[in-house]
C-alpha cells in the first residue's frame, strides 16, 4: 500500500533535523533519468509510489531489445530518447554527463548507508527501487508532556468522564464561575489538548491528553 514519505526528527542543539529514508541526491537523479528517457509518445506517465521502506520511480522507455537489468549497472552507452531534453538538464547543471545517472545513484545511496537501488525491466518500463530496511531506526523525540494547573487538569479530569456536560453542569461540581471556566476551557483548547464537537447544547467534549 502507497503511503507518504516521512522524515523521523532529531535535534542538534536547537536545529532541527530531518533524514529521510532515501538520499534526496539519488531520488533527484533518478527523477531527471525518468524524465530525460521517458517515452512520452505513449502518453502514460512516469510513476512513483511510496511505501513505508521502499520508493519507485517507473516509466516507458525504448532500450534495445537484448538489454537487461545488468545492463544498466554496468558500463554502457549514453542514447537519451529525448536529446533536447539530456542537453537542457546538462546546460542548467542537473545532470553531471551523459551515462553516468545510475552511477551516482548508486554512490550516493552508499553513502548514506542504504543499499544500492534495484533495477528491473518488465516490457518497455524502467523501475528503479530504493529500499531502507537496513537503516537504523531514528527515535522518535519524546513529546513533553503540557504543563497543567491544578484547576485545568480537574476540568479535564471531569470531561474525560462527563463528555457531554454543558457549561451550566461544570460550574458546580468544579466550583468555579462561568466566567472562569469559559477562560480555562479557551486555554486547553488553545493547547490542542481539548475539542469540542457540535453545539454548545448537544456537542460532545473530547480531550485530547491523558496523563
Amino acid at each position: 500500500m502507497c503511503t507518504n514519505l516521512r522524515a523521523p526528527i532529531t535535534y542538534e542543539g536547537v536545529v532541527r533535523v530531518e533524514r529521510y529514508p532515501f538520499p534526496r541526491e539519488a531520488v533527484r537523479e533518478a527523477l531527471y533519468n525518468a524524465l530525460i528517457h521517458s517515452d512520452y509518445s505513449s502518453n502514460i506517465p512516469i510513476q512513483i509510489r511510496v511505501y513505508e521502506n521502499r520508493l519507485e520511480i517507473s516509466n516507458k522507455a525504448q532500450l534495445p531489445p537484448d538489454w537487461t537489468a545488468e545492463t544498466l549497472l554496468s558500463k554502457h552507452v549514453s542514447n537519451p530518447l529525448n536529446p533536447l531534453l539530456a542537453g537542457t538538464f546538462f546546460r542548467a547543471g542537473f545532470v553531471e554527463s551523459w551515462g553516468r545517472g545510475i552511477e551516482k545513484i548508486c554512490r550516493e545511496c552508499t553513502q548514506y548507508g542504504n543499499p544500492s537501488p534495484e533495477y528491473s525491466l518488465s516490457g518497455f518500463f524502467v523501475t528503479v527501487s530504493f529500499n531502507a530496511e537496513d537503516m537504523p531506526a531514528v527515535p522518535t523525540p519524546e513529546i513533553p508532556a503540557p504543563q497543567l494547573t491544578e484547576r485545568q487538569q480537574k476540568i479535564l479530569d471531569y470531561l474525560r468522564g462527563n463528555p457531554e456536560a454543558t457549561y451550566a453542569d461544570m460550574c458546580s461540581p468544579l466550583g468555579v464561575h462561568r466566567s472562569t471556566l469559559s477562560v480555562e476551557l479557551a486555554t486547553l483548547k488553545e493547547k490542542g489538548l481539548l475539542e469540542r464537537h457540535g453545539t454548545d447544547k448537544d456537542g460532545i467534549w473530547i480531550v485530547k491528553f491523558n496523563m
